[in-house]
């Protein structure tokens, strides 16, 4: 099965390895156990069922440093979040009292499972889940971890991309000899552009508001499948993997954008809808900015449609460079729809700027 980062191989976790575990993190007699295919096919996830009819989710990766240094911050900032009140999805602890189990070289979280609702797409939404991201910086405005927060990884002046763009081509030729290699190396380029020249353009701006632009904690990944609902209000935020303190717009630039995607996935690619829908947009901002205890300065504002670019080009490339498609779908199809989006982004620079100011109260 193909996850969303186009990965054809899904690891798994054996049923040995599940008892094992749940008998480390003192569950009950495990009943059921199922996979629950969602984020990268290499760090798998399993709903697990003990006999109280209780349910759990068993999350593993590699227990590399990296990956156990970004653990200890994730859960740090979570137990801070519920324990200020914050809705979040509880960790489940160790007979040692540890969230987390380091065996055999791979790390383990288990979390109580959380049933919701999924986004519909309504403006009532957008802006509640605005409110809920604005809820999350304010909570943690006056809080440090005592983790270190991790080198960056996001997705502005990303490393993984700047990596990407020399073996695309290869890659998608790989899955689809076919295609046209100058073709494809064009739409590279394209791409290449869109994404330094809007790197260049938010890092200028960013650069000029450094002495007084706004830092928080992150989610670092909020877009509408991390967000469980309840009669059309978010009731949980799930999925602290990519939290670090950084600037507070990257945060809202990435939502705004994954807040506003029109439905997609039952269409052909040729078909999708390469423009933003921005009464969502305006939705989602206009509940960020509600509270004045959360000030981005004007020149800040001017950094959004950049970043917006930036975040749509981010989140494909790497994923198509590492197998030459994207979910089944033909890598050099997803490259032209993504160059459109971005372009479309671009004509709007204007009147996204001018929407952003007004919701964080900088223009009537």
């Amino acid at each position: 099965m193909l996850n969303r980062a186009g990965e054809t191989t899904r690891a798994q976790i054996s049923l040995d390895e599940i008892r094992i575990i749940a008998g480390l993190f003192q569950l009950r007699t495990v009943t059921r156990a199922h996979a629950y295919n969602r984020g990268s096919a290499r760090f798998p996830k399993v709903i697990i069922e003990t006999e109280d009819k209780v349910q759990f989710l068993l999350k593993r990766r590699i227990g590399t440093p990296a990956n156990l240094a970004r653990v200890r911050l994730s859960h740090e900032v979570q137990l801070e979040l519920a324990r200020k009140g914050f809705p979040t999805a509880p960790l489940m602890r160790s007979a040692a009292d540890a969230t987390w189990i380091l065996d055999e070289g791979c790390l383990y979280e288990m979390f109580a499972f959380i049933e919701g609702d999924r986004f519909r797409r309504s403006t009532w939404e957008a802006r509640e889940s605005g409110t809920m991201l604005l809820r999350l910086h304010r909570t943690l405005q006056e809080w440090h971890p005592s983790t270190p927060s991790p080198d960056h990884f996001g997705y502005h002046n990303s490393k993984s991309v700047a990596s990407s763009w020399d073996i695309l081509a290869r890659k998608i030729l790989e899955v689809n000899p076919q295609a046209t290699k100058s073709k494809l190396e064009r739409i590279i380029e394209i791409l290449r552009t869109q994404y330094n020249d809007a790197a260049t353009a938010a890092e200028s701006v960013l650069q000029a508001s450094a002495t007084y632009g706004h830092r928080s904690i992150l989610h670092g990944d909020f877009h509408p499948g991390n967000i469980l609902f309840g009669a059309g209000t978010p009731v949980v935020m799930l999925d602290f993997d990519s939290t670090r303190v950084d600037r507070t717009i990257f945060d809202i630039a990435n939502a705004a954008l994954q807040f506003s995607i029109p439905s997609m996935s039952q269409k052909s690619v040729s078909h999708w809808d390469a423009t933003l829908n921005v009464q969502l947009i305006e939705s989602f901002l206009s509940g960020y900015g509600l509270s004045t205890e959360i000030e981005l300065n004007a020149e800040e504002c001017g950094a959004l449609s950049s970043l917006m670019i930036e975040a749509t080009i981010a989140e494909t490339i790497p994923r198509i460079a590492l197998s030459g498609s994207w979910e089944g779908r033909s890598g050099i199809e997803i490259l032209r729809f993504i160059a459109l989006r971005s372009d479309w982004i671009l004509s709007q620079r204007e009147r996204l700027t001018k929407l952003f100011q007004q919701c964080m109260g900088h223009e009537s």
